[in-house]
């Protein structure tokens, strides 16, 4: 751009054309570069090697000529200061030039003229002139930018001087003897004097440009003055350096005026103009002229007036009673100086009569002092603008008979007066000198213009003029408008005017509000507010304050009813001439409404009503509503008539005081009555609707009966313990009332079910809970007899907090049948004998069934009968009975082969089949290939046949091929399994974890314990089936009293641990379980199991090989018997990379089987209730560890901070829940935890882990995704992500400054529908739902969609999160991204060729900037993208340009973003 300007500039001046030679006309030509006007520039250098030659197209030449300041330069191989001239070959054309090696000499130096085809005597030859110079010229010396608008000031403009020719030199501008720029020793070659730079036709054009600032006096350019008046010459010089062989002078006017306007005066006014003349300037000294009008300080208006003979003005929108300064300056290309000023008072209005006094404006009712306007400039003046006066007059109202005499006076007629005819009738009436104002004549006068009194079309307007003091006014002001502001304050204005000593009062009755004597206004002695000071005026204020009973002013009140009057009185001090009182009446109803009366209600409304006042006594009424002390509402019914109103947005269910007042100005006393409100819940019941033998199925119903004004689909909910569930069944009963209902089930943990029915109406939650309580425990000593083949009693111990029990008893897995009873006992009848054992589960119930039951296990095997029942030996004291004993079910078979030799051998041996028994075992033989064994009572087993017996058929057990089978027969105890359960199959998951199952059989008293060594881990001794005194389970098997003891085992790769007791080992693991019968410990069982563990780690580890993104390890391989795999644990700090592994001395918490193992875990506490919150320290004892909430330390002793609660475990353990009994987390609680273990936090080195525990919702994360990395791409797009959890309803929004850039539909989000469409993940809280909004950044603004805020600097977003719908948690997260706030500065062109520009700008600091980019365009086209790296990189060189082409060039900073940019045009 600035070199186009340049050139632009020069063909104004030299007229350099692109045609050459031009079609016609003559012509200058030098390096083939045409000239077609005249004044163009030559060095004598340039003209050396290259002629500069004239020419006329077109014609022949006949004496053409050159003639320069020496003469005419001949063309006959002389010269004339070194210049000759030579002809053209053809036409007429002339050139002239330098021969080599000779310059121009010094009477050479100047213009020159060129004339064709004829000489220069010739009047109608062609001519054109040119300068031919040595060493150095000045081009030009301009002014530039002079204003046009002459009403701006200062003024400014600027003074250029082109310099060309030889590159050293002085050159400086001045006016008169004061130097406003001096350069010395300027070299263009290094631009050391900071000229500016210009592309023309003669070699080094430099352009020095000052500055200058004219205000009206002094030309001033920076910190150098110079006064001047008139016409202002600069010069400008310039001389060639070192030796100032040529000095060159330019000088340039501008015209200034040197006198002001004279005789400025005012012509005409009215309230709005001033219309003002003066006394014009010739045409030569003046071009027009700018008037000024300020008013104080202020500047209110600046004309400029064009033309030199314009001489008068009318100023316009002018404001009334105001004091103008008005000045005028005349203007030629500069202000000249300013005129005298002149103050003009605009009048006081623009039409209408009116009173005036001292420069001030007064309305009709005026008062006015007689000490005040007893001179002629001191008149009152009556004024009726654009009227001409005839007759008017003034007269005293008392005796309008009588007007003023304005050409004498006298004690009856004091007053003179005089007049002004037009443009403004005026009559200006004032005491006559030395006359005083009797009392006779005092009062109220009028003045009536343009005619007298007696013509009915006159204007009048009227003044008091008085003695003494006198009250000008006393009125009421600030009384309140709005009603329902109670109690009401107001205040009395009695304003005194006149004598300046006196006394004043203001009353109510004859209660004094406040009385100030002896007042003197010369000394401000009492409180009045000064007005006006040459009158005296002084206004005094009572503050007043009204409480429907009281009025009182600070310490004083007096109690009134109805219109309250009051009084201010006057008196001059100290005499008392004249009392003055004034008197104002405020209306104030006397008497409250009657039979305020409730017409009707609802839960939210009251609609109440009164009787009305008339119209006289009433302009309205205040209805107050309160409850308890606190007020609710105040509402203004405005008219008397209207006497009824409906108080809305209530409470359901309270008692409301309800007032009513009537108002006038003020408000009266007041009615009372008390109103309830219908209750918003009415009623919540629950009902059984299923039998309660369904257990956990059983079915309740829980009715809500709500009030018609909550719409039940909407606006009621219920919670279940803590759990809330929608509103779907209600019916409406009356037009008042729906009864909603909610099917509620047993809770699956056994605890009673809490059910709460909340109602939202106008904002507010109303709520009624009702608890359905279920038992603590099962029934204690449940017992089982049979009491025939059908029938079994079952009796229990009863408690008196249950309701009654329930009976389930099954057989082979099916249910056979569910039954209730009130009692301790129930006998099951109609059972089905051999059909198995029977599982009897006993519940018991409050509301509900507990959700744990006491089993009894009874086997129902009915035997066959005896036969061949005989007796014998019968004596008086004996007999003897004899019977064969049945044949028994207990066989072993071989269906469908005969028996061949087959038998039963035992650890002792054959079992004989004969009738006699080996260890009391012996063996019937049955039908087809079946042999059974039993003992014969009263014997049992001996010691030796304990243990494995083998049956074999349909041969003997030597014979090859014979089928067995094996069964252990057993005395007392036996141990029917010993196994190791749950051992992991993730190896990855540490500690490991695994249980121990020891099952037992037979005898019900024994002793049992499982070891590892010498540690034993469990040992119970003295155990009873029948009263279950040792904790194991019991299991339906088929042997009697079969019960699993089952150990959890910890292990931690050290040591072995359950609960509190542990055990070191290295390898494989042996566990021993031992049974004994007691108390005999007649047989003893011994299991043991093994399981594998190596016992050495993998040797020799060691790096392999490894690249940016792997790691190849290898170790020594164990043998296959000593390992079945292994495990590699990576990681990086404290982060496991790729295992999530817990090492020996990681702390970690652990909740619902999960493990964590870093900080910032999220847990809702809904799930902490149930389920505690576990923190541990493997390998670690428990030294005072400690739990640290957001309220303070988690008491581990039983009680609770916030519900919270602590508990410690086995080694370093300690877990945190809420205590359902509780509730749910208080909300002092909601927030970060921190766990340290094995001692408290305040001990150095302690481990720590941090937790939030949450209360409805919370914000897991909110960052910022996929900010550009590549800086050359524009716009910018990236993403935000807010991630929620916890409760399913809530409000979420993203917002930068005040912009929202979320918009979900509904007025709130629902998870369980996914209503606003967030992105649903798998995350370990519940509702882990992620919302993302994608965000384009064009440098200046930040947009998503349709919506966009411009932004400067780093931007701040945040997240908001809150719970529906009532927002007890409101969420908050900030994130920001940096942006560079400014552009980097001072971009400039270093250097260039024709494929390459160098640039270059102002580094910013590092915190400022990570880097720039930097962009090229061409027209509209980008070139290239370049992004620099690093703050203080601020240059760069541009490759593979194009040449001869303008380049724009760009540069921004970069952070995480781009900042603004900083543009420059470079020509190339």
């Amino acid at each position: 751009m600035v070199s186009l300007q340049v050139v632009v500039f020069l063909l104004s001046v030299s007229e350099v054309i692109s045609q050459c030679p031009p079609s016609s006309g003559i012509y200058l030509m030098h390096n083939g570069i045409c000239y077609t006007n005249n004044g163009s520039f030559f060095t004598d250098g340039s003209i050396r090697p290259t002629p500069l030659e004239c020419g006329l197209l077109g014609a022949t030449l006949n004496g053409g000529q050159w003639i320069g300041p020496n003469g005419v330069v001949p063309c006959d191989s002389g010269n004339n200061q070194n210049v000759q001239c030579t002809t053209g070959s053809s036409g007429a054309s002339l050139r002239v030039f330098i021969n080599p090696p000779s310059f121009l000499g010094a009477d050479g130096d100047g213009q020159y003229m060129c004339c064709l085809p004829t000489d220069c005597s010739d009047p109608n030859t062609n001519i054109i002139f040119v300068n031919i110079f040595s060493f150095a010229e000045i081009e030009s010396f301009t002014v530039a930018d002079l204003p046009s608008d002459m009403t701006v000031y200062p003024q400014e403009y600027k003074q250029n001087c082109t310099k060309i020719g030889f590159r050293r030199y002085d050159i400086s501008m001045s006016i008169g003897s004061t130097a406003l720029a001096n350069y010395t020793n300027c070299d263009d070659s290094s631009n050391n004097c900071g000229g500016t730079v210009l592309s023309g036709p003669v070699e080094n054009t430099i352009r020095y440009t000052v500055d200058i600032t004219w205000d009206g006096m002094t030309v001033s350019s920076g910190s150098i003055s110079q006064s001047t008046t008139g016409d202002q010459m600069y010069q400008c010089r310039l001389a060639d350096h070192p030796d100032s062989n040529y000095i060159r002078i330019r000088n340039v006017t501008i015209k200034v005026p040197a006198t002001a306007p004279s005789s400025l005066t005012e012509v005409s006014k009215t309230a709005t103009t001033i219309t003002v003349s003066w006394t014009a300037l010739d045409s030569s000294d003046a071009d027009g002229y700018v008037v000024n009008v300020t008013s104080d300080t202020d500047t209110v208006q600046t004309v400029q007036v064009e033309g030199s003979s314009n001489n008068t003005i009318t100023l316009n929108g002018l404001r009334a009673v105001t004091t103008y300064s008005i000045t005028v300056r005349a203007y030629q290309q500069l202000l000249g100086p300013a005129s005298s000023t002149i103050s003009v008072f605009t009048h006081c209005q623009q039409q209408g009569i009116y009173l005036g006094n001292n420069g001030n404006c007064y309305t009709n009712g005026s008062y006015f002092w007689d000490s005040s306007v007893n001179a002629a400039n001191e008149a009152i003046s009556c004024v009726l603008p654009g009227t001409s006066l005839t007759t008017g007059q003034w007269v005293r109202v008392a005796d309008p008979d009588d007007p003023v005499d304005c050409n004498s006076n006298s004690a009856s007629d004091p007053f003179r007066c005089t007049n002004v005819t037009s443009p403004n009738a005026t009559i200006n009436l004032y005491l006559a000198p030395n006359q005083g104002l009797p009392a006779a004549q005092e009062g109220w006068y009028k003045c009536c213009l343009p005619t007298d009194c007696s013509d009915p079309n006159t204007n009048i307007i009227f003044a008091n003029i008085f003695r003494f003091a006198e009250i000008e006014s006393f009125t009421i002001t600030d009384l309140p408008s709005d009603m329902t502001v109670y109690p009401q304050e107001y205040k009395l204005n009695c304003t005194k005017i006149g004598y300046y000593q006196y006394g004043i009062s203001m009353s109510i009755g004859s209660t004094a509000l406040a009385s100030y004597t002896n007042c003197d206004d010369r000394s401000s002695t009492c409180p009045g507010t000064e007005l006006v000071s040459s009158s005296y005026t002084v206004r005094y204020t009572v503050d007043i304050t009204w409480d429907g009973m009281n009025v009182s002013s600070g310490s004083i009140s007096q109690s009134t009813t109805g219109d309250q009057m009051y009084q201010c009185r006057l008196a001059d001090h100290p005499d008392g001439y004249h009392i003055r009182i004034r008197n104002v009446t405020i209306k104030v109803p006397a008497t409250a409404p009657s039979s305020l009366t409730e017409v009707s209600k609802t839960a939210t409304t009251i609609t109440v009503s009164w009787t009305a006042f008339d119209s006289s006594d009433a302009d309205g009424y205040v209805v107050n509503v309160t409850s308890d002390t606190d007020t609710v509402q105040i509402v203004q019914v405005e008219g008397s008539s209207n006497n009824a109103i409906t108080l809305n947005g209530l409470r359901g269910g309270t008692t409301y005081n309800i007032t009513v007042r009537a108002y006038q100005q003020l408000l009266g006393p007041a009615s009372t009555i008390s109103v309830q409100t219908l209750p918003v819940i009415n009623s919540i019941n629950w009902t059984l609707v299923s039998s309660i033998t369904q257990l956990n199925n059983t079915q309740y119903h829980i009715d809500c009966l709500t009030t018609t004004d909550v719409n039940p689909s909407t606006n009621v909910y219920w919670l279940v313990n803590g759990v809330m569930k929608s509103n779907s069944m209600y019916t409406s009963i009356d037009v008042l009332t729906y009864n909603n209902t909610l099917l509620v089930y047993p809770d699956p943990l056994g605890v009673s079910v809490n059910v709460t029915c909340i109602a939202m109406i106008g904002g507010v939650n109303y709520s009624q809970s009702v608890i359905l309580h279920a038992p603590s425990n099962p029934p204690n000593n449940v017992r089982g007899f049979i009491l025939n083949a059908n029938s079994i009693k079952v009796n229990w111990t009863t408690s008196s907090e249950t309701n009654g029990y329930v009976i389930e008893y099954t057989t082979g897995g099916v249910t056979r049948n569910v039954v209730s009873t009130s009692k301790g006992e129930i006998v099951l009848t109609d059972l089905s004998p051999m059909s198995g054992t029977y599982t009897i589960s006993v519940y018991s119930y409050i509301d509900l069934p507990s959700v744990n039951s006491t089993v009894t296990v009874l086997r129902f095997d009915v035997p066959s009968p005896v036969t061949s029942l005989s007796v014998s030996n019968v004596s008086t004291t004996s007999i003897t009975v004899n019977w064969t004993i049945p044949s028994s079910d207990n066989y072993c078979g071989l269906p469908g082969a005969t028996l061949n030799g087959g038998q039963w051998i035992g650890p002792n041996g054959v079992v004989p089949c004969d009738g006699g028994n080996n260890q009391n075992v012996q063996c019937t033989t049955g039908s087809a290939a079946n042999l059974s064994v039993f003992i014969n009572p009263p014997s049992f087993l001996g010691a030796d046949g304990d243990g494995q017996y083998m049956c074999c058929l349909p041969t003997s057990c030597s014979t090859p091929g014979t089928n067995i089978i094996t069964a252990t027969i057993f005395r007392f105890v036996e141990i029917e399994s010993f196994t190791v359960a749950d051992l992991p199959s993730d190896m990855t998951v540490y500690p490991q974890e695994y249980k121990l199952n020891c099952i037992k059989i037979g005898h019900i008293r024994y002793g049992i314990s499982m070891s590892i060594g010498s540690t034993a881990l469990a040992s119970y001794t003295n155990c009873d089936y029948p009263s279950n005194n040792c904790p194991g389970t019991e299991l339906s098997g088929a042997v009697a009293n079969t019960v699993r003891y089952t150990v959890n085992i910890t292990w931690d790769g050290m040591t072995v641990s359950s609960g509190s007791v542990s055990q070191s080992t290295t390898g494989d693991q042996m566990y021993q379980c031992r049974v004994a019968d007691d108390p005999g410990a007649n047989e003893i069982r011994i299991r043991n199991i093994i399981i594998k563990v190596p016992a050495t780690p993998p040797s020799s580890l060691t790096e392999i090989n490894k690249t940016t993104t792997t790691i190849t390890v290898s170790w020594t391989a164990l043998n296959s018997s000593d390992a079945d795999g292994y495990v590699v644990n990576v990681t990086s700090d404290t982060d496991t990379v790729q295992t999530v592994q817990v090492e020996g001395s990681s702390i970690y918490l652990r909740h619902n089987g999960n493990c964590y193992t870093n900080n910032g875990s999220f847990f809702t506490d809904g799930s902490v209730r149930p389920t505690p919150l576990e923190c541990g320290l493997p390998g670690a004892t428990l030294n005072g560890g400690e739990w640290i909430g957001p309220n303070g330390t988690v008491p581990c002793d039983g009680t609770n901070n916030q519900n919270v609660q602590c508990t410690t475990g086995s080694g370093a353990s300690l877990t945190v829940h809420i205590n359902p009994a509780n509730g749910y987390l208080g909300a002092p609680g909601d927030g970060q935890y921190m766990c340290c273990l094995p001692t408290s936090c305040s001990t150095p080195g302690t481990n720590i882990i941090t937790a939030t525990i949450f209360r409805f919702v919370e914000i897991e994360s909110f960052t910022v995704a996929d900010l550009p990395s590549d800086m050359t791409i524009y716009p910018q797009e990236y993403k935000l992500n807010c991630t929620k959890i916890g409760f399913h309803e809530y409000v979420i929004s993203m917002s930068i400054d005040d912009t929202t850039l979320t918009n979900y539909p509904g007025s709130f989000c629902d998870d369980n529908s996914n209503t606003c469409s967030g992105t649903v993940l798998n995350g370990l809280v519940e509702n882990t739902v992620s919302y993302t909004v994608t965000i384009t950044w064009d440098g200046m603004t930040v947009s998503s969609g349709s919506i966009s805020q411009s932004i400067t600097g780093d931007q701040m977003y945040q997240c908001r999160l809150a719970d529906h719908p009532d927002a007890n948690a409101i969420r908050i997260r900030n994130v920001t991204i940096k942006v560079p706030e400014t552009a980097p500065s001072s971009l400039t062109e270093v250097s260039k060729t024709a494929t390459t520009i160098t640039v270059s700008w102002t580094a910013l600091d590092s915190s400022d900037a990570d880097g720039y980019v930097v962009n090229v365009t061409s027209d509209t086209d980008t070139v290239q993208t370049v992004q620099v790296e690093g703050s203080s990189n601020n240059t760069i060189t541009l490759n593979g340009l194009k040449q001869l082409t303008t380049y724009n060039i760009t540069v921004r900073a970069y952070q995480q973003l781009l900042g603004p940019l900083f543009i420059q045009s470079i020509g190339h």
